[in-house]
């Protein structure tokens, strides 16, 4: 992996690195624009996402409520008042309240955290044209390192850009032992990071992640706090947060259907033998990751008896391979990201076809990697 980055970093970046080996420590700001500018000559939807983001923490800087009203789709504001209840006024009150808390998180970080944070945007994204889109914050967390002459700012916000996302997927890919894993000094500058960064998912064309509503900004908030974090500790309370999001990152807002679940413990326990709720809720909870298990289950399967049979099938299979490890991922065998940019109507109607056709056995193999299975998106493309 060291080399293939090192290989595409020199193709994208070659200006900036050239501008690194002349730079003062200080130009970190001047580095990092200059990285932007070569990233929107190969991927300019993913600059126009980052400047979007940083537009979303100048926001947050100056408690503009209206820069966030503004950003939510109409049809998502319309839902969300008829799924709550609520008149207009009531929407924008309770979404403003919420966000008094964000901004009061960002006005309480020391002054270096909030330059931290300021670069960490610019600089969160860089990974994208290196390797493949679903590594991109660990791609990009090595380039910082090699960007960043700075050593008070380089690990801070390496560190940062590596984990960021953390608290977005919480519903689908993370835990929260993979935020204890970095600095508890920096963990409110990552949940701020981490709202912006879903705040600036509008420019993508395919993008199936809606802008945050207010469903979205309430489970921000349920995370605000460090005391909050430690309830998905439990395997349940992360069971529960998954099913209520879809298995998805938080702007996807779609609840499992109550029989999803219900055919989910049923299929499973006839598939594993001695399966019990608790066993299935560990692993959901506790054990299992996927980046885009929420595309296969809502747009692909769609019903809630094939939801359910799916994600029981995803158990069996990992009972039968030698996982070696705590920690179960779903991996695509092709950049899923680009794919799904360019296609997705089209690729979640081939995987339908496909699994109806074939079953899950075609689709999902043991890794050689411990604890990893292949999810073959080339047999669908």
């Amino acid at each position: 992996m060291g080399f293939r980055v090192n290989l595409n970093l020199k193709r994208v970046y070659s200006q900036t690195l050239h501008m690194v080996s002349q730079a003062k420590a200080a130009d970190t700001r001047h580095i990092l624009m200059q990285a932007l500018n070569e990233l929107s000559k190969v991927d300019p939807q993913r600059m126009q996402h980052i400047l979007m983001v940083e537009k979303s923490l100048k926001a947050v800087k100056h408690r503009n409520v209206e820069f966030f009203i503004s950003a939510i789709p109409p049809e998502r504001i319309e839902s969300e008042k008829m799924q709550f209840g609520i008149t207009d006024t009531e929407y924008k009150k309770r979404y403003e309240s919420g966000l008094t808390k964000i901004f009061q998180l960002y006005a309480n970080l020391p002054a270096e955290a909030k330059t931290e944070l300021e670069f960490t945007v610019l600089a969160h994204d860089l990974g994208f044209p290196v390797g493949i889109d679903w590594e991109h914050h660990v791609n990009g967390a090595k380039i910082v390192r090699r960007l960043i002459k700075d050593s008070k700012y380089r690990e801070p916000i390496s560190a940062l850009v590596e984990h960021h996302g953390q608290f977005s997927n919480l519903a689908s890919s993370a835990f929260a032992r993979d935020i204890y894993r970095l600095s508890s000094r920096l963990h409110h500058s990552l949940f701020i990071l981490d709202f912006c960064d879903g705040i600036g998912r509008t420019s993508k064309e395919g993008n199936h992640v809606n802008p945050i509503g207010l469903t979205a900004l309430d489970y921000y908030l349920r995370f605000s706090q460090p005391s909050e974090l430690r309830m998905l500790e439990r395997p349940e309370e992360s069971f529960e947060l998954r099913c209520k999001y879809g298995f998805a990152s938080a702007g996807f807002n779609r609840s499992l259907p109550a029989e999803a679940k219900t055919v989910f413990f049923e299929t499973a326990s006839k598939l594993v033998p001695k399966t019990t709720p608790e066993t299935l809720i560990h692993f959901y909870g506790n054990t299992f990751r996927c980046y885009f298990l929420d595309v296969l289950l809502f747009p692909g399967l769609k019903e809630p008896e094939k939801m359910g049979v799916f994600l029981a099938e995803i158990f069996a299979l990992a009972n039968q391979f030698p996982m070696q490890r705590k920690d179960v991922l779903l991996w695509p065998d092709l950049d899923l990201g680009k794919i799904l940019e360019r296609n997705f109507d089209g690729f979640v109607k081939a995987f339908r076809a496909y699994y109806e056709e074939n079953g899950i056995n075609g689709l999902i193999k043991n890794s050689l990697l411990p604890g990893r299975m292949n999810f073959f998106v080339s047999r669908l493309v």
